[in-house]
Parts: structure tokens; C-alpha cells; sequence
């Protein structure tokens, strides 16, 4: 029987393999190595990232901003000075994500600004309306294989770490391995980035989402 982190690679190296199995076997392998930084990562795209939370730089989106307009749909936005507006920094779980991708046109996702955005361009607007982001959704799916090759990536570093575990288990050697190499302890390191606010739907004409 191989050892679980072998098992890992080649789960990871399925181009149709279940991401949220993934996730969840990767984070037993965190939980049993006591890799903390690692196994919060994980847990977040499992769960979805809390406020205070970072967010990985491969969930930093960006689109277009559009604005409602009952007689003809979603129109662009042209703003006389940079907002931000046109960047959305996603916390949705992963499976949530999915969800988005599996469901959209094929096309486009929508991301709804907060109230206190939509309050603050209807000051300037001709006319009250809703604001929204429009993604491309091809960048939902290149968060998925972000995650997958990262959890590929933690894997093989393990395994040259001589950390592969025996069936579900890890001797005391490796654990003490994990605990004391700095390239398994910061990992998470350099994935990380800044906060926003916002939500993600798929891009239908007139929904609409709360926050």
C-alpha cells in the first residue's frame, strides 16, 4: 500500500479528479503533520475565506464593470477616475465556485457589489440602478487548477522531504520533519495577498445577491 502522500500526487495529477477530494485528503495530511499555515489554506478553500483573511493572488479577478439599465440590460461602465472597481479578490469556497462555472453561460460570471458601492456610483448616476463585475469565467477555473497544482507541488516537496506516511500514518521522524523544515512550514507563503469585499454569481441578466 502506497503511503497517503504518493496517493495524493497522483489524485492531483487527474485532470478530472474531484477537487473537494483533494482538499479534504490534503487536509487530513496537514492535520496529521501538524502543519498549520497549510492546513488553514486548505480549509479556506474548503469553507470559503473569512474577512480578516488574506486571499491567494490566484483568486485576484478582474472584469468589467457594468451598470443595470431597464431598457437595455447590463451596460459598461466608463468611470473618470481608476475605483479599483474593475478587481475582485474572491473568498467564495471552491465548491461554490464550481458551482458558478459549471452553471454560467460559458461566458461570464457576475460578481455583486456590496451596498455601500452601489450607494456611492448612484451619486453620480443619472438614474438609480445596480452595479455588477463581470468576469470571465475561464478565470473561475484557472482558480481550480491553481489549487490543484499547488496541493501537486506540496505534495512532491513532501516526498523529497522523505515525508510519505505509511498507508494513513506518519512516523514520528517525518512529523518531526515537517515541524522543523522551513519549506514545508511557509509554503503558503508567497500565495497570499490583500482583502476585498464582494460576491460571485453566475452572470444571469436580472439576478440579484445580497450581502
Amino acid at each position: 500500500m502506497d503511503g497517503i502522500v504518493l496517493e495524493l500526487q497522483r489524485e492531483a495529477l487527474k485532470q478530472d479528479g474531484d477537487i473537494l477530494s483533494l482538499l479534504r485528503k490534503a487536509y487530513l495530511i496537514a492535520r496529521k503533520l501538524q502543519l498549520k499555515d497549510f492546513g488553514k489554506w486548505v480549509n479556506s478553500e474548503l469553507n470559503g475565506y473569512d474577512v480578516q483573511d488574506n486571499i491567494p493572488r490566484y483568486r485576484h479577478l478582474t472584469g468589467e464593470v457594468k451598470a443595470w439599465n431597464p431598457y437595455h440590460g447590463w451596460i459598461p461602465v466608463v468611470f473618470d477616475q481608476d475605483l479599483g472597481l474593475d478587481e475582485h479578490k474572491s473568498r467564495d469556497s471552491i465548491a461554490a465556485l464550481i458551482d458558478v462555472y459549471r452553471n454560467s453561460d460559458g461566458h461570464r460570471a457576475q460578481v455583486n457589489f456590496p451596498a455601500g458601492i452601489n450607494a456611492m456610483l448612484n451619486k453620480t448616476a443619472p438614474f438609480q440602478t445596480k452595479y455588477a463585475l463581470f468576469i470571465a469565467v475561464n478565470q473561475i477555473f484557472n482558480i481550480e487548477e491553481s489549487v490543484r497544482t499547488a496541493i501537486l507541488e506540496w505534495a512532491i516537496v513532501l516526498e523529497e522531504n522523505g515525508i510519505i506516511g505509511e498507508g494513513m500514518q506518519f512516523s514520528k521522524e517525518e512529523k518531526e520533519v515537517a515541524a522543523t523544515t522551513p519549506i514545508i512550514n511557509n509554503y503558503t507563503t508567497n500565495i497570499f495577498g490583500d482583502v476585498s469585499n464582494s460576491q460571485m454569481q453566475q452572470g444571469t441578466e436580472n439576478s440579484t445577491q445580497t450581502q
